[in-house]
């Protein structure tokens, strides 16, 4: 039988191998033809690039790609700079009127504390109660009235303090964390703009004596710091109680208007930054309040708008009258000449206020005397929490105002009297300070 020749490539043509039976020569064939691809592939994809105002481009045989063809021209470019120049200066009054209205870090903490996401009344603030009566005089026996509760919410100033303290020195370090004074500044410019409303709560201050416990007198950190629309909704649902009881005959909706558009637009803008204010800075107001609204008054009755300059313009009896029917509403306290500060005045208030400040003093006894009887003088938090939450039952005259256990422990905590420990577990626990 003949051997069939088998034919051997030459020397020349063979390939190179190597280790791996890696062929060189088609190694670098690839390479170029992928290479070649892309450049092909690219050249597609600029040539199929629509250009301003065309869909399908002009071919350039000058070689420059065809997305330069989009740029405009000069005329083009001077069309489109006078449309979009706008009629009025970007950086003139409004621009600078904006950036006034962007909230502070503090305003937003009160917000984000005082607001619930479902609503209803949240967990993480104090209240200020209001009872009103509806359905006719409260002071007859017919039974014909119902009395209702409503709630204003608030945060205590030191508590706002702990919170925005707390939040920088978590996300920033500790050389870049703002200090107390700057954080009290920032609250100080929210009532100095009106945004806020400043409320000392009264007896709230606490000594230690051998019986525990107990209120006396004031204590400068208890400050209450309230929105300022919450402040007047609140003030007025009290003219309207006190209107209501007082004479069921008046025509209590006029004067209610009237006494409360002169509190908020005239009274509380004059002592914006102020808890109280004394007799004499009361004089003073008075003569203010009358050169203004004398000129108020003299300019808007020389338009055409004379009946809104004859209901805004106030004499001091009628404004010494409204004052009194503050007070007896509760929107404002008498304040006595006694203590380190003297001077007598008026605090500005709410009437369901110092049942508030009470609240606030027994929900800080109740959790001191858990901790102190507890065996380590620690205790869970949630276990805290819910022991003091819980709100008793009973008739409606002899309710007692609670705050939620959530805020009696925050407000130990912001004053430094408990520490918060957390286990490996991630349970807290809040123990008492030595």
């Amino acid at each position: 039988e003949k051997e069939t020749p088998t034919t051997r490539p030459s020397a020349a043509a063979a390939p190179k191998r190597v280790s791996g039976g890696l062929v060189l020569k088609a190694k670098k064939k690839k390479r170029r033809r992928i290479q070649h691809d892309n450049s092909t592939t690219t050249t597609a994809a600029y040539s199929s690039l629509p250009t301003h105002g065309q869909r399908d481009p002009p071919s350039s045989s000058s070689g420059i790609p065809s997305i330069l063809s989009s740029i405009p021209t000069n005329n083009e470019e001077e069309k489109r700079s006078k449309q979009s120049i706008p009629d009025h200066d970007e950086f003139g009054d409004d621009a600078f009127d904006d950036d006034v209205d962007v909230p502070s870090d503090a305003l937003i903490c009160l917000q984000s504390y005082t607001r619930s996401s479902s609503g209803g009344m949240s967990e993480t603030c104090a209240y200020c109660p209001i009872f009103t009566h509806e359905g006719g005089d409260s002071s007859s026996n017919n039974g014909g009235s119902s009395s209702s509760t409503h709630a204003a919410p608030f945060l205590a100033k030191h508590i706002m303090i702990h919170l925005l303290n707390a939040q920088s020195s978590n996300h920033t370090s500790n050389n870049a964390s703002p200090s107390i004074a700057h954080i009290e500044q920032e609250i100080k410019q929210l009532a100095s703009s009106n945004k806020v409303r400043l409320l000392q709560l009264n007896g709230t201050a606490t000594t230690r004596s051998t019986i525990g416990w107990r209120g006396d007198g004031n204590d400068d950190e208890d400050i209450a710091i309230m929105e300022i629309s919450s402040y007047a909704a609140a003030a007025e649902m009290a003219l309207q109680n006190y209107f209501q009881v007082e004479s069921a005959t008046l025509q209590h909706k006029y004067k209610v208007n009237m006494v409360h558009s002169w509190l908020t637009m005239v009274l509380l803008p004059y002592f914006a930054v102020k808890t109280w204010f004394s007799s004499g800075a009361l004089d003073s107001f008075y003569d203010n309040a009358m050169a203004t609204s004398k000129q108020k008054y003299a300019s808007i009755k020389n338009g055409h708008n004379s009946d809104y300059a004859t209901k805004n313009h106030h004499t001091i009896p009628q404004m010494k009258e409204m004052m009194k029917q503050l007070v007896s509403a509760g929107v404002l306290l008498p304040r006595r000449g006694i203590g380190p500060s003297g001077g007598e005045g008026y605090w500005f208030s709410l009437p369901g206020l110092g049942k508030a400040a009470k609240s606030i003093v027994d929900g800080r006894t109740n959790l001191i005397r858990r901790l102190q009887f507890s065996r380590y003088k620690e205790k869970k938090r949630s276990v805290l929490e819910h022991e003091i939450g819980r709100i008793k039952q009973g008739p409606v005259k002899k309710k007692k105002m609670e705050q939620s256990g959530k805020i009696v422990v925050l407000d130990l905590l912001a004053k430094g009297w408990v520490s918060i420990h957390t286990t490996c577990t991630g349970d807290q626990f809040v123990r008492l300070m030595e």
